[in-house]
């Protein structure tokens, strides 16, 4: 099983590639035994990316308990730099599906090099 560890701005998450949303599903368990710190890879998350047909990709991220957050902020500017890195996009503004529904996330480049994700998250909700 291949995987990739990232991080972005002091959270680290494990990446992982699946066929499609509903697969993703097999992760949920998995992901306390990856993201234990003293027995597993150690993470503050497993996030699962893949084509999807609603999306250039998507993106499901399971917690060390194994809860799945609708969103993060810093794991989807790790996929959007993943999604081009791997060839799985192919441009820098790309559409990535959520549990929070569509995020924008643009990849932003100095001298072909990635430096920067600017994520669109939408207006706040407030309640």
């Amino acid at each position: 099983m291949k995987f990739i560890k990232v991080h972005g701005l002091g959270n680290d998450f494990t990446i992982f590639e699946s066929a499609s949303w509903e697969e993703a599903d097999k992760y949920q368990t998995f992901a306390s035994g990856v993201c234990d710190r003293k027995f597993g890879i150690g993470a503050d998350g497993l996030v699962v990316v893949g084509p999807d047909s609603q999306a250039d990709v998507f993106m499901r991220i399971f917690n060390p308990d194994g809860t799945e957050p609708e969103m993060c902020g810093n794991a989807i500017r790790c996929v959007a730099r993943y999604a081009i890195q791997r060839g799985l996009v192919n441009h820098n503004r790309m559409t990535v599906r959520t549990r929070a529904g569509i995020k924008l996330p643009e990849v932003q480049f100095h001298n072909d090099q990635s430096v920067a994700v600017r994520v669109d998250m939408g207006e706040p909700i407030l309640t």
